[in-house]
């Protein structure tokens, strides 16, 4: 059986359409998550004949699947697989802007009910009132999608009514993705736009600059610039090649230490009075530090001042995920006040080092061949 979005299935299928040998055992495929292409169910015919091919919808508030149609042929005046029909216990309606149901063909919002639907939205009451309505004493969903009913009682999808998409199983606002083209490119307007494309869809997005390009001048010999010629002496600086590995070691014999400590006070926590009433922390990443400690080949002595500028970044995440009774989610832990950026560690080791001074190096020689043309 394969359950994915459609997009993984057409990548199995265009790797076994390289391959002589037939999905023989393949027996079921359920797709969910985003526009299935219609020439798919045809594509998979041919490779695994008997294969049965569902194709399912619905919304996370929901109870995930909501909907659901056995695709076998697929009439040629269709342009998309559509819903089909409610799973049992489940509900669809097809409402206006007052909220009446539409009349058949008629597209409208599609409105989920039935036992999935979800109590609301953690911490966001503004939010679950807006989405979550209660119609002649039942409950649904209001999901932002487009849909219609046709004559038989089939579902047909739509799109959405606002600028969310779904994308390869994501669901994206398109208006995130202009405010970050119009802050990052000196934009005065960027409008971003889903293009069907004949395979598969993806994203295209238009921009107005800020002032009128200037076109690049005509190349010339004179402001060639080979990054290797750069960068070759400083690969070849063999104190910084050694630092780097180096650093490296003592990275891994300290992470291998903290593994130690940490492992250790997870047991002593589930040894505690407690214990009984609590799940296990973190046991599979337990597991996997076991594994990783049973190939502890490193003897890398970690001196004092190595362990406490590793102790800098590494302490927040202990405190958070190992000491604390009630964890913290990341998002609290990179705003914590103790929080060592990612790139801010970087940036002070030797690999870091190593890095900028290239950059460096680059746009010193760009800049001075430039001057020179």
């Amino acid at each position: 059986m394969w359950n994915s979005v459609p997009v993984l299935f057409e990548m199995l299928l265009t790797s076994a359409e390289q391959d002589p040998r037939p999905l023989a055992s393949l027996r079921h495929v359920l797709l969910s998550g985003d526009w299935i292409d219609v020439s798919l169910p045809a594509r998979l015919r041919t490779l695994a004949p008997g294969c049965r091919l569902l194709a399912m919808g619905g919304a996370t508030e929901a109870a995930i699947w909501s909907n659901a149609l056995d695709v076998d042929e697929v009439p040629e005046e269709w342009v998309s697989i559509p819903y089909g029909r409610a799973l049992d216990r489940q509900a669809y309606r097809v409402v206006d802007a007052t909220g009446r149901d539409c009349p058949d063909y008629v597209v409208g919002e599609l409105w989920i009910g039935g036992l999935g639907v979800a109590r609301g939205y953690v911490d966001d009451p503004r939010l679950t009132q807006d989405k979550f309505v209660v119609h002649e004493g039942s409950r649904w969903y209001r999901t932002g999608d487009l849909g219609r009913f046709w004559h038989d009682g089939t579902l047909e999808f739509l799109g959405r009514s606002d600028t969310q998409i779904k994308l390869r199983g994501h669901r994206i606002e398109l208006g995130e993705i202009e405010a970050a083209c119009e802050a990052l490119l000196a934009a005065k307007r960027a409008v971003c736009v889903l293009h069907p494309g004949q395979s598969a869809q993806s994203l295209v997005t238009f921009i107005q600059p800020e002032t009128a390009p200037v076109p690049d001048p005509a190349p010339s010999e004179a402001v060639s610039l080979e990054a290797a010629d750069v960068l070759a002496p400083l690969l070849t600086d063999d104190a910084m090649l050694k630092a780097i590995a180096h650093d490296e070691k003592v990275q891994d014999a300290y992470a291998r230490q903290t593994m130690r400590r940490w492992i250790q006070r997870l047991a002593d926590r589930d040894a505690g009075p407690d214990a009984a009433d609590s799940p296990i922390r973190l046991d599979r990443l337990r597991r996997r530090w076991a594994q990783w400690l049973t190939q502890d080949t490193v003897t890398t002595p970690v001196t004092a001042a190595e362990r406490a500028e590793l102790d800098g970044f590494i302490t927040p995440f202990g405190k958070t995920f190992i000491d604390d009774e009630a964890p913290m989610n990341a998002a609290d832990l990179v705003q914590s006040p103790d929080f060592l950026p990612i790139e801010a560690f970087i940036a002070d080791r030797p690999l870091g080092r190593l890095t900028h001074r290239a950059i460096r190096a680059l746009w010193t020689r760009s800049t001075d061949s430039s001057a020179a043309g």
